[in-house]
Formats: structure tokens, C-alpha cells, sequence
């Protein structure tokens, strides 16, 4: 085995760690996920419970109804029986939206992971709201936060999808993080996605506390951090994967509100990349 210079091994020991960044994101991210599915099973669950004290009282009722028959008193408890029963039944409706809630979370998970597989495809939209859902497991960003998501770019994305998703997952979660220590007011947190002159866009703005000035010039170099207790390596691990979209991010505004931009070159001209 041929010995391995300093810059050689330093190298190694960078894509082993970068490696294992990315898996580590890849597992908080579906951690996300299944936080998400717990909250409506949990919902699930107490609707069950629900019901099932409903059924107990309305045999009650019943019950009593049937001895008191051909009394003005039977009509009543006939009248509270319906009433409750309808009161349950329009619960319905909330167990119904939050089983379609869980069944497009899978489906955005079924369709990602069909986007990293040679040949798959999904909708930048369908990408978009599936890593935005990753992180409404953090109560702070899920009732604190005002969000604006839109796209408007009708565009596929293949076998670069875990790409994306990793480099807007790392700007996702920087804004959340410099809004909660911008405890002075609500936050603000909008991402983006749009086409400029045959190119995509995609910002992502928030009104946390910015970027300081000491460590701008040096924002996508390894561990630089903006805050405490981070290895500082969010923006160079986006920087990294996004460099094999040939699309690049930077930071437009530091502060006030604070904009990243991930910029996709000519579609037409790396069409076959995207997808």
C-alpha cells in the first residue's frame, strides 16, 4: 500500500467526515418524518377514544330511551343520543384530513426516493414541500414562524434530488436557528423557487439575527459557524453537493432580512443533470 501524503490523508479524512455529515442529515431529516406520522397517529389514537366513549353514552341513552317509550321524556334522550352522535360524527372530518395528510407524507417519501434512483423523477414542488414538512416536528418553526413556500418553476428533478434536498435542507435549518435567537420578534421564514433568464432560483430569507460581519468572507470555508455548538460545516456540505449541479449558493443579504441563493444554471443547457 502506497503511503498517503499529509494533503492526501487530510483530503480522505474530509470526504469520510463530509460523508458521514450528510448521512447524520439524511437520518435528522427523516427523524422529521417520523415525528410527523407519530402526531397523527397519536390524533388518530384519541379520536379511537373518543368514539369509543361516545358508543358507551349513547347506549346509555338509548337504553334509557327505550324504557321511557311513549313519554314525551323518551323523545328527549332520543333528541341527546342524535346530537351526540352527530357531534362525533363531525370529528369525522379531522380523522379523514389528517389519514390524507399521512398518506402524502409516505407518497413524498415514496416519490423521493424514487427521484434518487436512475431514471426517477419528481416534481420540484412535490421536493420543496417535502423537506419544508421535515421540519415542522420543531414547535417552534411548526407555530412561531410565519412561512412563505411557493414555486412557481414547473420543473422534474431525477437523480440530483438528494442533492437539493440536503442544501436546502442545511439553509432550512440554519433560518430556523437564527430566528429562535432573534427572540425579539415572531419569525418570518420564506423559500423561493422560481426561473430568471433559463435559470432556477431558489432563495431562502428569514429575520433571524444575520450573519455576522467577522465571519462573512469566510462563510462557506469548514468549520465556520455562525452560532454556537455547530461544527460549522451546513454551508460547505451544500456548497459541496450543490457543485455537482454545477449550481452554486450564496449569501445575498446578511441581515434584515438575511437571503441565500441557490442558482441552477442554463435549464436547457443541463437539462439531462437535472433529471
Amino acid at each position: 500500500m502506497v503511503a498517503m501524503t499529509p494533503e492526501q490523508l487530510l483530503a480522505a479524512w474530509e470526504d469520510a467526515y463530509l460523508a458521514q455529515s450528510q448521512n447524520a442529515r439524511i437520518g435528522r431529516l427523516f427523524k422529521g418524518t417520523i415525528h410527523n406520522l407519530n402526531g397523527i397517529i397519536q390524533v388518530f389514537s384519541m379520536q379511537s377514544e373518543l368514539f369509543d366513549m361516545m358508543f358507551a353514552s349513547a347506549d346509555e341513552l338509548l337504553d334509557e330511551a327505550l324504557s321511557l317509550c311513549g313519554e314525551d321524556a323518551a323523545q328527549e334522550k332520543i333528541g341527546q343520543t342524535r346530537a351526540l352522535l352527530h357531534k362525533r360524527h363531525q370529528t369525522l372530518a379531522q380523522v379523514e384530513e389528517k389519514i390524507v395528510h399521512a398518506q402524502q407524507i409516505l407518497k413524498n417519501n415514496d416519490e423521493f426516493f424514487v427521484s434518487t434512483s436512475e431514471g426517477g423523477l419528481v416534481s420540484l414542488q412535490s421536493l420543496v414541500d417535502n423537506v419544508v414538512s421535515f421540519f415542522t416536528s420543531q414547535m417552534f418553526f411548526k407555530h412561531k414562524v410565519e412561512k412563505d413556500v411557493r414555486v412557481d418553476a414547473d420543473l422534474s428533478i431525477g437523480r440530483h434530488g438528494l442533492a437539493l434536498t440536503i442544501a436546502l435542507a442545511n439553509l432550512i435549518e440554519n433560518s430556523i436557528e437564527a430566528m429562535e435567537r432573534h427572540t425579539a420578534q415572531s419569525g418570518f421564514f420564506a423559500l423561493r423557487c422560481f426561473l430568471q433568464d433559463n435559470r432556477l432560483i431558489m432563495e431562502v430569507e428569514d429575520n433571524g439575527v444575520g450573519v455576522p460581519e467577522s465571519i462573512q468572507a469566510d462563510l462557506f470555508q469548514p468549520f465556520v459557524a455562525a452560532g454556537p455548538g455547530h461544527a460549522g460545516l451546513g454551508l460547505y456540505l451544500a456548497r459541496r453537493v450543490l457543485a455537482d449541479l454545477g449550481a452554486t449558493v450564496a449569501m445575498s443579504r446578511a441581515s434584515q432580512p438575511t437571503i441565500f441563493t441557490i442558482t441552477l444554471p442554463d435549464i436547457s443547457a443541463v437539462g439531462e443533470s437535472l433529471v
